[in-house]
């Protein structure tokens, strides 16, 4: 982050009520339960059995509402010479030659980035013109996670510490023991293993396991990579899951009582881009692999993924690549996002991916290999065409040193800690 730059916000109020119906769409209502409270009838309507409203402005919970208070904004930003990310339109931007300013909508809230503070003061003023803001400052939230900026270090701090302390007073567990990995090394969950436990849980446990792995999906997918795996894998029980699994759930809780405090660090002077790939093939009992991947810009990770694979492959080297189009989807999406500000942020093609699997490597580049695997034969030219068009290219990484595996198994404790470590996680 350069030194004068602005991360900045605001906030429109009553977002939704700025908006307007479109022509031709007509929503009636029923009357509020506290009307009465607070307004009277007119009296033509006073005793008729039964009143309505009619809509003039879409309201929250409508599904105008939000369809219509995105054009508003589309509409505005327009007028103010704003260009919209194709891969993203969500995000709007404008360059001029030394000056910048990308704004980012969370429905009513408005991050602001900007090359200095002037720029940034400059745009909440023209969002004035068009409706009622609140001037939030130099940006410290959002979306529940604390945002801090040291511009002398070139760092952002991303951390949710207090919405953990909440999830983990909410389900009881505040005064829980802690432990170092959220996952022990190694285990089955699957019913018919050995380890799971042959008591299905209530329906009360059940609701209450729902609720642990929605807390801890939201954690897992913003600023701790770390418990991925983990969420992933219990995520697959939601359906009857056993005691076993509502007490491993709550071992990540422990572990989450432990690194509360940890941050998700990004730092580097320069945008460049590296992606590691993996896949952990046949060492489940369901016989799906499971693909990952760690997306890092400078240093620290801003997009990872665990998932299980959709079909059953036949050896280490068809699980990586069909990871690898996984991966490769959302490279280009990423690619995509950079190539609209690429003219004041700079970035290099192809992105360097990284696997440990020499074979996949060999499949990707050589069209002559697929013979050998016609059960993946779907994925084969995506992958192909994005690796010979220079979108990506891949290189070996040591199993040992490949910092995906944290997605796609519980590791031992030292392994587990160095990852973590790696993906930008700091006390």
């Amino acid at each position: 982050m350069k030194k004068d730059a602005a991360v900045e916000q605001c906030d429109a109020k009553n977002a939704y009520l700025n908006a307007h119906l479109e022509l031709g769409i007509d929503i009636y209502m029923e009357l509020p339960p506290l009307y009465h409270n607070y307004q009277k009838l007119p009296p033509p309507l006073e005793n008729k059995p039964c009143v309505i409203c009619k809509l003039l402005i879409p309201l929250y919970g409508t599904k105008q509402g939000a369809h219509d208070w995105y054009q508003k904004v589309k509409k505005m930003f327009g007028e103010l010479e704003y260009m919209m990310l194709e891969a993203d339109e969500a995000v709007f931007f404008k360059i001029e030659e030394e000056k910048y300013t990308i704004i980012v909508c969370a429905t009513n809230d408005f991050t602001i980035i900007a090359e200095s503070t002037e720029s940034a003061a400059l745009i909440k003023k023209e969002f004035g013109k068009h409706f009622e803001v609140v001037d939030l400052g130099e940006i410290s939230w959002l979306l529940g996670v604390k945002i801090s900026c040291d511009h002398k270090a070139q760092t952002i701090l991303l951390s949710q510490g207090s919405y953990i302390k909440e999830i983990i007073s909410h389900f009881g567990l505040k005064n829980a023991h802690t432990i170092v990995t959220p996952m022990e090394a190694g285990i089955n969950l699957l019913p018919d293993s050995l380890a799971v436990s042959s008591t299905l849980l209530t329906p009360a446990k059940k609701t209450k396991f729902h609720k642990m792995i929605g807390s801890l999906i939201y954690a897992s997918m913003m600023t701790c990579p770390d418990i991925t795996y983990a969420v992933s894998t219990l995520s697959q029980y939601l359906k009857a899951p056993w005691t076993t699994h509502i007490n491993t759930v709550t071992c990540v809780f422990q572990y989450l009582l432990t690194t509360k405090d940890y941050k998700l660090v990004i730092r580097g002077k320069h945008a460049t881009i590296d992606r590691y790939l993996d896949a952990d093939w046949a060492s489940q009992s369901h016989c799906h692999s499971i693909s990952s991947f760690a997306y890092f810009v400078g240093h620290g990770v801003i997009s990872w993924s665990s998932k299980k694979q959709p079909i059953i492959t036949f050896s280490s080297t068809e699980a990586e690549y069909v990871a690898l189009m996984h991966a490769s989807k959302d490279i280009l999406w990423i690619q995509g996002l950079l190539a609209d500000l690429a003219s004041n942020f700079s970035y290099r093609i192809p992105t360097p991916l990284y696997c440990d699997n020499k074979g996949t490597i060999q499949l990707s580049k050589n069209a002559t290999f697929h013979r050998q695997t016609k059960n993946i034969d779907i994925h084969f030219h995506f992958i192909w065409k994005t690796v010979t068009t220079g979108c990506i290219k891949l290189h070996h990484c040591p199993t040992a040193n490949m910092i995906a595996d944290i997605f796609t198994k519980s590791l031992t404790c030292v392994k587990f800690q160095k990852f973590r470590a790696l993906l930008g996680l700091k006390n």
